[in-house]
């Protein structure tokens, strides 16, 4: 199996194992949607389409379970985890408060490679030719450029998890995603950062994410 991307953004991950590599092509076919909610796993077949053993496809999903992505029934069938939208606010919440705790340090803690990297970031989501596709993929990597910025191995490690949970549900916050003012919000908050403003930067990107909140919202109440 080659090395492909994670869907964390950056280059290909250099894969040591093949139990990694199977973990990371199966993470990106979920929260890409390419294997659906309550997909059954067939492990013999899908070990064959990965060009692996059942044992390092087995370690994977463990490991995917472990994240909350797949799901071992009472059978001992192994599933797509469904999508919820009951937690949604409580994923979403916990995106938010972990991303605001990440800038106020990022500002007392950014690098000029950080720097480099925030502004690259947004270069790629507010190019007046992105598409709706390099707007996913850039919103994700400028908020990955923020919050990596803390140099808070932990805080990084949860957003990352958080992050990869959180983008199952993209669809229905698409209109937030993709509307320009939205967009250009994540310039106010780099430079917030980069003017090592942490209480700014942490009340900016609350701003930010409160018109995701907005949207859950409307959703919960369409539900009801």
């Amino acid at each position: 199996m080659e090395a492909k991307s994670s869907g964390r953004t950056g280059a290909a991950v250099p894969y040591l194992t093949k139990s990694e590599a199977t973990y990371v092509e199966l993470r990106r076919r979920i929260v890409d949607g390419d294997l659906a909610p309550m997909e059954h796993l067939n492990q013999e077949e899908l070990a064959r389409a990965l060009g692996v053993s059942t044992t390092p496809l087995r370690e994977a999903l463990r490991r995917l379970e472990s994240e909350g992505l797949v799901i071992t029934t009472a059978h001992r069938d192994v599933v797509v985890a469904p999508l919820d939208l009951a937690a949604l606010p409580d994923l979403y919440d916990t995106k938010v408060e972990l991303e605001c705790y990440a800038v106020r340090l990022a500002a007392d803690r950014h690098t000029p490679a950080d720097e480099r990297a925030m502004t690259a970031a947004l270069g790629t989501l507010l190019a007046d030719d992105a598409t709706d596709d390099d707007i996913w993929q850039a919103n994700r990597a400028v908020h990955e450029s923020m919050f990596r910025a803390s140099h808070n191995a932990i805080a990084v490690e949860l957003l990352e998890t958080v992050w990869d949970r959180f983008e199952r549900y993209r669809r229905f916050l698409r209109d937030v995603i993709l509307d320009p003012a939205v967009e250009g919000e994540h310039e106010e908050i780099v430079a917030a950062i980069l003017a090592r403003d942490g209480q700014r930067a942490s009340d900016l990107m609350r701003t930010h994410s409160a018109h995701g909140r907005r949207a859950i919202e409307h959703l919960e109440t369409d539900d009801g």
